[in-house]
């Protein structure tokens, strides 16, 4: 008998030509231009979506430490792009402005703003599963907007864990908890960082592309892979552009914003990546139950 696996799809020998289907809607549907086009959306959309989330932070956190933070996603984040996001930090954030009474026109100014880089990958998505766009332009733009919404609320809630766990696991640990809790302390990020990235990924693959009754997953396994490899990537190419890169002597004072969209045309390429796997094990599972008698 089979063995269940995420998304419903058991283990019996058939990844070889889902993989293969895969490459092949990759190809077909030129998905590293359609991730270029998403980053370069992302990128515009980028400044935007930190003021509506200091605004968000502050709900829950002082928004003067959300540059503090973000240094606890070092790693993730190349040096380079952090420095960047770090410098805009510092200019958005302002002590004693009042974040309540702003708050609602803010958020909704700046999610208007960022809302172009979800638009395109909600067009990205719809390539991947091979959609037609059938929402009303009210709908779309609304669905783009609260998907937005959505995001930077994954990213507060996930900054507020990263930092957060740690401090539990350190405070329990000094009540005098087995020194072994303290191993856990710089991994214990992952895992929580891990979890709203699966979730916001249920999310978008649910309500990103225009499909008349997909089926709600909390986890499949394009999200599986995609938060998997995204956290691989992610360190991977900060490592290499700390310790190897010459994007510096080549780009000079341009390299922080050419790493910037570089780490963002790879998250875009993965979140494509998850649902074309999703929508080529759809594809065999609607094939298999075609063919049942």
């Amino acid at each position: 008998m089979p063995t269940p696996t995420p998304g419903g799809t058991p283990h019996n020998g058939s990844w070889r030509d889902i993989l293969r289907r895969v490459w092949d809607g990759i190809s077909t549907n030129h998905a590293s231009i359609l991730a270029a086009g998403v980053a370069f959306y992302g990128f515009l959309s980028l400044f935007p979506g930190l003021a509506a989330l200091v605004s968000l932070y502050g709900l829950i956190a002082d928004p003067v430490e959300v540059e503090n933070n973000l240094a606890a996603l070092g790693g993730i984040v190349p040096s380079a792009a952090e420095d960047l996001l770090n410098d805009r930090l510092k200019a958005l954030v302002h002590p004693g402005a009042g974040l309540s009474y702003a708050f609602a026109l803010s958020v909704a100014v700046a999610c208007w703003s960022a809302a172009s880089a979800m638009k395109a990958l909600m067009g990205a998505l719809n390539i991947a599963y091979g959609e037609d766009e059938r929402r009303g332009v009210v709908r779309f733009n609304l669905a783009a907007l609260l998907l937005t919404l959505g995001a930077m609320l994954t990213m507060v809630l996930a900054l507020f864990g990263v930092v957060v766990v740690p401090i539990v696991l350190q405070f329990l640990a000094e009540l005098g908890l087995p020194e072994e809790l303290g191993t856990l302390l710089a991994f214990a990020r992952w895992p929580v960082l891990a979890g709203f990235i699966l979730a916001g990924l249920a999310v978008l693959y649910r309500f990103g592309p225009s499909r008349a009754r997909p089926r709600w997953r909390w986890i499949s396994w394009g999200a599986v892979v995609t938060t998997a490899l995204w956290l691989i990537g992610s360190a991977l190419f900060s490592y290499y552009v700390s310790r190897f890169s010459s994007y510096d002597r080549m780009y000079g004072s341009l390299a922080a914003v050419v790493v910037l969209m570089l780490w963002l045309d790879l998250s875009a390429f993965l979140v494509i990546l998850g649902a074309q796997l999703n929508a080529a094990l759809e594809d065999r599972r609607t094939a298999a139950r075609d063919k049942s008698p």
